[in-house]
Parts: C-alpha cells; structure tokens; sequence
C-alpha cells in the first residue's frame, strides 16, 4: 500500500528541484517526456556496501556501518538527481519481480546466486515502492518492462527517456540517458536490431548467456557490417548458427539464446503504466511558481 507521506529532501536539493520543475514546464509546456527507468542498478548501487579509504572513513563516516535510514536519505539525494538530469518531471520506475527465462533455462543467471546481497537491499526496495511509487511485477524483469512501458508511452504518443546503465535496453529505439555518466545518446531503429543481433551472437557473460560457441563481437560485426533491417540481421545469424552448430543444433540454439536475449514486447494483463510527478511524492514544503 503506497505511503501518504511525501519525502523530505534537504533544502538545497529541493531549491533545485523548484526551479528545475519551473523551467521543464516552461519549455515543454503540455508536451512532457516520462522518465522510464530501469531502477534496480539504482538502489543497488545506494545499498551496496561502499569501498572506503581511511580518509574517506574519516571524512564520510564509515559506510559498511550505514543505518538504514542513513542508505534512505542517500538513495533520496541520488534519485532525485538522476530525475534532475534526465529532463522529465513525470517518470515511471521499475523493478525486478524474476523472470520468466529461468523456464527456458534453467543456469540463467547461475552465476550471481552466490553474491550476497546488501544488508538493506529489501528494505530500500520496499520504501523504494511505498514512497517512491517504484513497481514491481511478480515474474518479470526491470528491463522487459522499461521496454513494455515504453511501447506503451510510445501507443499512446507520449515521449520516453530510457534511464539506465544495461546494454540490454540498448536494442531499443530511442532517446536514452546513462545516469551514471549523465550522458544522452539516441539508438536508431537499425542501431537497435544490430544491439539485439549482436547480444544473440555473443552472448551475456553477466546472465550466463553463452551464445554462439567460438564467436564474438569481431564475428558479429563483419556480420552484419553492411545489413541494416532486422529481418534480414536475423536471417544471417541464423544461417551462422546453422552453419557453425550443424542445421538442427543450430536452430534449436538460436532460438534458445534468442529468446534469452530479447526483451519482451509486452506482458498479458499489462496494459497500462500509470506515470508518476515528481511533485505527487516530493515534500517541497514552499509553493511552485507554475
């Protein structure tokens, strides 16, 4: 159940905020952009336990130490800034709830399952849904709904901005911003099929993807250097799986790794994405002058 108490963020941080509300409104008037945010790399990075010098013990206090609300008041200041940054004042946040590809199969992601998690990673998720109106969706994972969503905005003729830092989202078409260089880029339609066809090659060494045996982003590369639409990107790397893996083996392997990589289109029984403003959830304590 969502919280009815607005966040507090200290004074300077919210003073920009007023003004960065303020002059958005004035430039995009009714046309605003929705900030569709891959957030769990975002709370990961506040819970997570933080490498420190002795000076920097010294000079921030000991962060492994962190108390729960001390992980709070950080990811507030970090997210409110990527906010900030990425130009849009209503935004659409969302989590991982699984994933439907540990059916496919079964040693998808077997590599991370002996990471230990940050002491406060449930719980920053859990505030993080309460008040930052962050969603999650039983069996589904961050980065298929960003493209859900914004398949969704794009239907309905909304402007998106992807926030996140996976390779992933990149075979999206769109406008997107890396919050953790505070760098935009735009992928085109054929930029996005190559990403796709690219990952089906060579896999995902993070998930546990193992992709084309003996291949990589050189092979893909001279591939599909000179293709520039997705069906036929999809043709030529089918016909290498094919030709590499034997016909059979080939097509059973490129279908496996396809539906690994691919993000889904859409969910059954998803069909909208409510955004949420800035000003719903922030505590400005002051009035804004629009």
């Amino acid at each position: 159940m969502q919280n009815n108490t607005k966040i507090n963020i200290n004074s300077q941080l919210r003073s920009s905020l007023v003004d960065y509300i303020n002059n958005i409104k004035i430039i995009q008037k009714d046309n605003y952009k929705v900030a569709i945010i891959d957030a769990d790399s975002i709370i990961y990075a506040t819970a997570v336990d933080k490498k420190q010098t002795d000076e920097q013990i010294e000079q921030y206090g000991n962060q492994i130490e962190r108390s729960l609300d001390d992980v709070i008041n950080e990811f507030n200041i970090y997210f409110t800034n990527i906010l900030i940054n990425s130009g849009c004042i209503y935004y659409v946040a969302l989590l991982t709830g699984g994933s439907h590809r540990y059916s496919l199969y079964p040693e998808y992601k077997a590599n991370r399952k002996k990471l230990e998690k940050p002491k406060h990673l449930k719980e920053l998720i859990n505030y993080c849904i309460d008040n930052w109106n962050f969603t999650k969706i039983e069996g589904f994972e961050a980065d298929d709904l960003v493209n859900v969503a914004n398949n969704y905005f794009k239907n309905e003729r909304i402007s998106t901005v992807l926030v996140h830092t996976d390779k992933d989202l990149n075979q999206i078409e769109g406008t997107h911003y890396n919050y953790k260089i505070n760098e935009f880029y735009e992928v085109d339609s054929s930029e996005a099929s190559y990403n796709l066809w690219t990952q089906v090659i060579v896999g995902d060494f993070t998930d546990n993807i193992k992709g084309l045996k003996g291949k990589g982003k050189a092979f893909a590369y001279k591939l599909l250097l000179n293709l520039d639409d997705n069906m036929s990107m999809r043709s030529i790397v089918l016909d290498a799986y094919a030709d590499v893996l034997s016909e059979q083996i080939g097509i059973n392997e490129f279908a496996l790794n396809y539906n690994l990589v691919k993000l889904l289109d859409n969910i059954k029984d998803v069909e909208t994405f409510i955004p949420t403003k800035i000003e719903e959830v922030i505590n400005f304590e002051v009035t804004l002058n629009i």
